[in-house]
């Protein structure tokens, strides 16, 4: 079978129409020319099917009737097996989706070159999205860019775009949670406690959406699937010219940052200094939008009387993108949320469950901690154990990473473990990759273990409080003399952390009226920030770390004694013993109820 080619206008060789819509000095393909119908090619599609904006939505509709479980579904690793898999329709739909998306959007335009013109290589990546029961919601194709190919000076300047930080989202919820129940008594003339504070986001093709400067559009190749609009002649090839960040470019995240503050900002948002991740609104004396992003993953705040207020903001920003908003927040960043009648709860059970899965701990007692005892890592390698092979290396580099991500995101209970593998990366040993393997094997009975973010009324939970603690001579990337030195500069390192907490609060509108008190078990310390009682035993002391003294001065902190036994930043310091951790971990963490 045969079908008739349309008549296409073909751009002269050399000629580069990104920025020429014109349609000027084109060459016509004659009508008589004819294309073999390739529709039973699984690498190609027939043109009755290009990136039609009205027919994808009908596809995916009626080819994600069937209900998948994630686990069910093996993520293909290119487009043809894509093609080949048991699911192949569901990804030709999202396939063609994502297209239509780069129709709609003019990410690129079409250009004629020299055969043997060097342009970067595209793939197809696959991915999943699953509710919190693990049932797929829709399966996600995105053509991508191999931006590692790219050359820094040449084919990009600037890569640099904040995202939101783990405390900074911790210190979102925490806020969240606070005005969840205490809006109501906020806002007394008014009944607004019915709907959520908290709301997600997704901006759909956030990067197609941004556009990039004249000197950052590289030359591509086209993604498979797609079909050219023209036909190269002979000694020519198509090959796209980017007019939208693409997924993969080291300048798309730059790009799409700039897009999103710039919309923000339009609307009359202002971006916190500290956190340039961060903007607020006030909508009405006392009444403020809050806005967190991590590339396109948006997290809101509605802290005003109106329950459509964030709807009302998407509406705000369709005509620079599209965001998806969710009911409730229920996932972010890899973390699963629970309203609980007490607060809202955060967990990486599901991320944990894989983590252990990947890597074979699923078997086997738990540990009731993540480290035995304190490891030495400064003694050499033949008076420990023999460096691994090359294999187990990059098992045990994996490990450490997938554990660093649930330490500074939601698991404070492995701080002091993940540090200690952490400091092994480069040269660890075969005793480290049994370390590593005690921590899974501490998340095997820990796996839905997390934080609670409790409402309002809760008085423990109105202020910001701290707790700083060292662990001395066990520890060769800093120096101390004493114990009351060690305690002294984990206590200014803690104070700074307040004080950038501090900052963002304020920012926000949610001043703090009092001093943040941080609690230190080590007297001398605590003289110390007092008063220089110790002056000629402290001369060394560098003058940095002299900051906490002078934040207490000013009013920013009150630093209080506690005992060590209720000291929570103690195992964050050092390996304890099961007692003193289960006690530790119970003050500020829970167990899915």
């Amino acid at each position: 079978m045969v079908t008739r080619r349309a008549r296409t206008p073909i751009a002269k060789p050399h000629e580069d129409v990104s920025g020429d819509e014109s349609g000027a000095n084109y060459d016509v393909l004659d009508e008589s020319q004819q294309q073999l119908d390739l529709s039973h090619d699984v690498d190609r599609r027939d043109r009755t099917s290009r990136s039609n904006p009205q027919l994808f939505p009908r596809v995916l509709a009626a080819t994600c009737v069937a209900v998948w479980k994630a686990q069910d579904v093996v993520i293909p690793k290119n487009y043809k097996q894509a093609m080949r898999s048991q699911q192949a329709e569901q990804w030709q739909a999202a396939v063609q989706e994502h297209l239509a998306g780069h129709e709609q959007l003019g990410t690129f335009a079409e250009v004629l070159v020299p055969l043997g013109t060097w342009a970067l290589p595209s793939q197809w990546v696959f991915a999943l999205k699953a509710d919190p029961d693990g049932k797929v919601e829709r399966f996600k194709a995105r053509s991508v860019l191999m931006g590692n190919f790219q050359r820094p000076g040449v084919d990009f300047q600037e890569v640099f775009s904040p995202t939101i930080r783990p405390e900074q989202v911790r210190l979102l919820i925490a806020l969240g949670a606070k005005m969840q129940t205490g809006k109501a008594q906020r806002f007394k003339d008014a009944t607004i406690g019915s709907f959520a504070v908290i709301t997600k986001g997704d901006v759909k093709d956030a990067y197609l959406n941004s556009s990039l400067d004249e000197d950052e559009r590289p030359l591509h190749s086209l993604p498979q699937g797609y079909v050219t609009k023209t036909v190269a002649p002979s000694g020519y090839k198509v090959v796209g010219r980017s007019l939208k960040a693409h997924p993969g470019l080291r300048q798309s995240g730059r790009a799409w940052h700039r897009l999103h503050r710039s919309s923000l900002l339009a609307l009359g948002f202002a971006e916190a200094p500290s956190a340039p991740c961060i903007y607020v609104k006030e909508t009405a004396p006392g009444e403020y939008l809050i806005a967190g992003g991590f590339v396109d993953d948006l997290i809101f705040l509605n802290l005003t009387r109106s329950a459509r207020a964030i709807e009302e903001l998407a509406a705000s920003l369709r005509p620079h993108y599209e965001i998806k908003l969710s009911a409730r927040l229920d996932k972010f960043l890899g973390a699963i949320f629970e309203t609980w009648s007490d607060g809202i709860y955060m967990h990486l059970g599901p991320y944990v469950t894989g983590l252990l899965e990947r890597f074979g701990a699923t078997t086997g007692q738990p540990a009731p901690t993540p480290e035995v005892e304190a490891r030495s890592l400064v003694s050499s390698d033949d008076d420990d154990d023999e460096l691994l092979s090359t294999e187990d290396k990059l098992m045990y580099q994996s490990i450490t990473g997938g554990l660093m991500f649930a330490m500074v995101t939601r698991r404070p209970d492995l701080a002091h473990a993940v540090n200690m593998l952490a400091r092994r990366m480069s040269r660890p040993r075969a005793v480290d990759l049994r370390a590593a393997r005690r921590v899974l094997q501490y998340l095997r009975g820990t796996e839905q273990l997390g934080l609670l973010f409790k409402y309002g009324e809760h008085a423990e939970c109105a202020t910001l409080r701290a707790f700083a603690d060292a662990d001395w001579a066990n520890d060769p990337s800093t120096i101390s003399l004493s114990s009351c030195e060690a305690e002294y500069v984990a206590l200014s390192e803690c104070c700074r952390e307040v004080d950038y907490l501090r900052s963002i609060i304020d920012f926000l509108h949610q001043p703090s009226e009092s001093p943040t008190e941080i609690f230190e078990d080590n007297q001398g310390t605590i003289d110390l920030v007092n008063n220089p009682v110790h002056h000629r035993r402290t001369k060394h002391v560098e003058v940095k770390y002299h900051y906490v003294r002078d934040a207490q001065e000013k009013g920013r902190i009150v630093v209080s004694k506690v005992h060590t036994s209720l000291n929570h930043a103690d195992i964050m310091t050092k390996a304890t013993d099961n007692a003193t951790f289960a006690r530790h971990v119970t003050s500020f963490m829970v167990a899915r109820r």
